[in-house]
């Protein structure tokens, strides 16, 4: 999961992905920290993740990370099957009220 501008709320309490790790899942989830206002959030939100086990990558220096996407592979009764989502958004509450994202 590529996560840029996250809710309060959400840097503070268990993840949906913090629980994955904690339950011996992989996951590995890309912070952009340059999320203009919201760095130390990101920040917070990195380290808790860590501490839950989730492998976290960072941005790459001198370019912005926006767009959002999320890789499920698993092993089902028929074989491994691959979920992705693609996205323009930022899962943030206020920003989603101030314009349209795109997501598939």
């Amino acid at each position: 999961m590529t996560l840029y501008r996250n809710q309060r709320r959400s840097a503070r309490s268990s993840t949906r992905w913090s629980r994955a790790a904690e339950a011996g899942k992989q996951v590995v989830c890309l912070i952009e920290l340059k999320a203009r206002f919201d760095e130390e959030r990101n920040i917070l939100f990195a380290a808790a993740l860590e501490k839950a086990g989730v492998h976290v990558l960072y941005g790459i220096v001198g370019l912005k990370t926006h767009c959002k996407t999320t890789l499920v592979v698993r092993e089902e009764p028929d074989g491994i099957r691959c979920y992705a989502h693609i996205g323009t958004g930022n899962y943030h509450a206020q920003t989603a009220k101030l314009y349209t994202d795109l997501g598939s």
